[in-house]
């Protein structure tokens, strides 16, 4: 007499709620830009989080200098009539990497909203 053993239970599929896109938008363009994006599943997300990253280290980087300067004009008695200027690149660029963050995470959080399935 042969018997089979019982079928082993299957395993439920956790099937992965989507996203509500309205919270991914306000992360997206409120918080941090580019971390909704990635939340609601799109990949260019990554490359939005890369640019204003980029930008708050370079800005963070002009900062850190420019305070250096004020710290020294305290510690030396020396104005520095320009304080500051040899990171000034680093303000400017960083200034606008994080702006064209910013910017292109509106644009797609406006278009999450949009695809936001209408309740």
């Amino acid at each position: 007499m042969t018997s089979t053993p019982p079928p082993l239970p299957q395993a439920q599929p956790q099937g992965r709620k989507p996203p509500r896109l309205d919270l991914c938008a306000t992360i997206n363009w409120l918080a941090f830009p580019g971390l909704g994006t990635i939340l609601a599943g799109r990949p260019w997300g990554y490359a939005q989080t890369a640019l204003m990253l980029t930008g708050f280290g370079l800005f963070v980087g002009f900062f850190i200098i420019y305070i250096r300067d004020f710290y020294l004009m305290i510690q030396t008695g020396n104005i520095i009539e320009h304080p500051g200027q040899a990171g000034r690149w680093m303000g400017w660029w960083g200034g606008g990497l994080s702006i064209v963050a910013w910017l292109w995470a509106g644009a797609t959080s406006l278009k999450m909203l949009s695809e936001k399935p209408k309740v």
